[in-house]
C-alpha cells in the first residue's frame, strides 16, 4: 500500500523507485476509494450510466471540465459525429483548453462557480432535461 493524500506531485510519486527497487511492481495506490466503491456496490449495485456512443443521437452535447481532446478522445468523436449531425456542442471550463477548436461555443466560469451555473441550469430547466 502507497498513498500520498493531499501531498504534492512530487512527495507523491517519491517513493515509486524505491518500491520498484525493492521488487513492489505491484502497489494498491489507495485505500480509501476501493472501500468506498466496494461499500457502494454493495448497497446500491453498479451505477447505472449511459452507453458513450448513444451521444451520437443527442441533440446537445456539454463538454463540462473535461479536456476531452487530451484524456477522453473516443468520447469526443463521438460527440464530433453528434455535431455532425445537427447536435450543439458546448465547453464548458475554466480556462480555454484545445478541445474548444472542436466545439460550437464555449463558456468560460470563473474557478468554483460551476457550481452556481449548475444551480442556474437546474432552475432554468427545473428538471425537464431527459437523460
Amino acid at each position: 500500500m502507497s498513498y500520498a493524500g493531499t501531498m504534492g506531485l512530487i512527495q507523491r510519486n517519491a517513493t515509486h523507485a524505491l518500491f520498484h527497487r525493492l521488487g513492489a511492481s505491484r502497489l494498491d495506490r489507495g485505500i480509501c476509494t476501493p472501500a468506498q466503491d466496494a461499500g457502494w456496490k454493495q448497497v446500491m449495485g453498479d451505477p447505472p450510466g449511459p452507453d458513450p456512443e448513444d451521444v451520437v443521437h443527442a441533440d446537445l452535447v456539454i463538454l463540462w471540465g473535461i479536456n476531452a481532446l487530451a484524456t477522453n478522445l473516443h468520447f469526443l468523436t463521438f460527440a464530433k459525429e453528434a455535431r455532425r449531425r445537427g447536435a450543439a456542442v458546448i465547453l464548458i471550463d475554466t480556462w480555454r483548453q484545445p478541445t474548444a477548436a472542436h466545439v460550437d461555443e464555449v463558456v468560460l466560469v470563473r474557478p468554483g462557480m460551476d457550481g452556481a451555473l449548475a444551480l442556474g441550469m437546474v432552475a432554468v430547466f427545473g428538471g425537464r432535461i431527459e437523460p
